[in-house]
């Protein structure tokens, strides 16, 4: 009985080796592949200023594979006429297909002796960002790209969906508002006022839905 039972093991150990050995003979060869990625570094300023009426000269960027200079396209356009955010993307796509990128930002803005123009905002305490005001066509009545001064898009990195834009109504010293949504929902401004030099702006920004609001402040930039 024990000698059978030591004649099935081996058999049964056999046939498990034979297995084996016909599974490794057919597997097939492993392979790996290296590719090199773009390497993308823009060149002059970022963010860049352009006044309104002056031609956009692209910069471009300095674009390498493997220390190889490459050929790299651009996407998005800047209109020079038209005060805003621009953001432009730089891309280069490597003979594997896999695709690097970097962008700018450009911001087309005012300088007309009023307060439209570039504005670094800030809530008071914390930090914020680059504020736009530009004219609607209307005496003391401009488009202001964030009454949050930034501080969301910015400040905490939540981006363009978090920035607040609104109509400011400027008489006198005093600033009142109209609109104002950001992806939280609608703000309310109360307590603007200008200085005297027209160089900076204050006010508090609210969302009564959180009865929620914070101190801001937005001082002039001289690019």
């Amino acid at each position: 009985m024990k000698i059978t039972k030591n004649i099935t093991k081996l058999a049964s150990m056999l046939f498990l080796s034979l297995i084996m050995l016909v599974s490794c003979s057919h597997e097939d060869p492993i392979t790996s592949t290296v590719t090199n990625y773009a390497i993308l570094e823009t060149i002059g300023a970022n963010p860049m200023y352009l006044e309104t009426g002056n031609a956009y000269v692209e910069p471009g960027v300095n674009a390498t594979i493997a220390g190889e200079s490459v050929p790299f396209d651009t996407l998005g356009t800047v209109d020079s006429s038209t005060p805003g955010f621009y953001t432009l993307t730089y891309q280069v796509i490597n003979s594997d297909g896999f695709a690097a990128t970097a962008t700018r930002t450009v911001i087309v803005y005012e300088n007309n002796g009023t307060l439209a123009g570039i504005y670094d905002g800030i809530r008071i305490g914390r930090s914020g960002g680059p504020i736009l005001l530009s004219s609607t066509g209307t005496p003391d009545v401009y488009n202001c790209s964030d009454i949050t001064a930034g501080h969301y898009e910015f400040d905490r990195g939540l981006g363009s969906a978090y920035a607040t834009p609104a109509v400011l109504n400027v008489a006198g010293s005093s600033i009142t508002s109209t609109g104002g949504n950001n992806a939280f929902g609608n703000w309310q401004l109360s307590g603007g006022n200008v200085s005297a030099d027209l160089q900076t702006l204050t006010w508090t920004s609210t969302i009564p839905a959180f009865s929620f609001g914070f101190p801001c402040q937005l001082t002039k930039v001289t690019p």
